[in-house]
């Protein structure tokens, strides 16, 4: 993880190792400081960040914990991942592309999926970019207003329960512990606002398989992120993420590090070592925390945020947020996930009660 010196006094974690890092020499430093031969790389996978930085470790003799960068660089394209995913089976929602069509062609494309309509970038992460269309007026608005273009997606809408698999894989064998409960705030324009493991549903012996086939039709290996809405037409695979997610979060909890470990690195290097036994012992929700008003977001304020029971990332670092952006992720256990959950809200809730308070 790179940390700017400047904030170092107000970011509390524990490092095995700490290297100062000159500008340009990221991959010499961590071999030179660390000796290290294996890594795992955590990048969104908007602009092909993802992709390059595990380009780039593999250039630098690194062996990557999880699939290749061409590999990665393939399966981001959602549209992609539906081509391929179709053709052997999986159940995905019927798909098209849009780009940068007049709104005669793109009606004429769309017109087969029916009302209402999801838009969202071929490349993207946690419902950024994302448009649902009620309407066909609601399509025009969205194109008028820039909302979707080059690089877009219409896929039709499916109602149910919206989940999440972390699935591990040797490229062969795909194996996923639990699903997950996606926390989506719906409207025109939706919004990722966390997550909840484990989910207890009566398709979740479906969607985990749904998801275990996925990963294996496209040959990934490590860890892999299966987004799924379980419907009243079965369990059907939204997208796959060949990266780490944010689900890693509550499955550190409920998992523990030892089994988490042991199935990340097994995995990654392409063997998948399941546990001999597995039980969940509790449960966990992380959500995002989204400030009441606008402020400066001083070192001070971010101090005083990270002593918040709770709260684990606060971004940015400092800067203006507007009103109702996010500015911190909250995490809570609980026996249940409804404990979980509710413990989540009441951190979220001290979050916007101490930004309120600040000048």
């Amino acid at each position: 993880m790179l940390v700017d010196e400047r904030v170092l006094p107000y970011v509390g974690f524990e490092a095995s190792n700490i290297i100062r890092v000159e500008p340009g020499g990221l991959l010499s430093s961590i071999h030179e400081g660390l000796r290290l031969d294996s890594a795992l790389a955590v990048a969104p996978p908007m602009g092909g960040a993802h992709a390059s930085v595990l380009k780039a470790l593999e250039e630098a003799g690194f062996r990557l914990l999880g699939p290749p960068s061409w590999k990665v660089e393939s399966y981001s394209d959602k549209y992609r991942q539906f081509e391929r995913l179709s053709k052997v089976g999986v159940p995905v929602p019927r798909t098209e592309e849009v780009d940068d069509l007049s709104l005669d062609e793109l009606r004429s494309r769309v017109s087969s999926l029916g009302l209402p309509l999801i838009l969202k970038p071929r490349l993207g992460a946690g419902c950024e970019g994302m448009v649902v269309a009620d309407s066909w007026s609601d399509v025009e608005e969205a194109v008028a207003r820039g909302w979707i273009g080059r690089g877009y997606l219409a896929q039709e809408f499916l109602s149910g329960v919206h989940a999440s698999a972390a699935v591990f894989s040797n490229g062969v064998k795909a194996w996923a512990p639990c699903l997950n409960a996606q926390l989506i705030k719906w409207g025109r324009r939706p919004s990722y606002e966390g997550g909840l493991t484990p989910l207890s549903h009566s398709m979740s012996k479906e969607g985990l398989r749904v998801a275990e086939e996925a990963v294996k039709a496209l040959g990934l290996k490590g860890y892999v992120g299966v987004d799924l809405v379980l419907s009243e037409g079965g369990a059907y695979v939204i997208e796959v993420n060949p990266r780490l997610t944010t689900s890693i979060v509550s499955l550190l909890k409920v998992l523990g590090g030892r089994v988490l470990g042991n199935l990340l690195s097994s995995s990654g290097l392409g063997s998948l070592e399941l546990p001999e036994a597995l039980t969940l012992s509790k449960a966990c929700a992380f959500m995002k925390a989204r400030a009441p008003r606008s402020l400066e977001l001083s070192l001070k304020a971010r101090r005083l945020l990270a002593e918040v029971r709770g709260v684990y990332v606060i971004a940015p670092t400092a800067g203006r947020i507007e009103a109702e952006e996010a500015v911190a992720m909250v995490m809570a256990s609980g026996s249940e996930p409804k404990e979980a959950y509710l413990w989540a809200e009441r951190s979220i809730a001290e979050v916007r009660s101490l930004l309120s308070l600040l000048a």
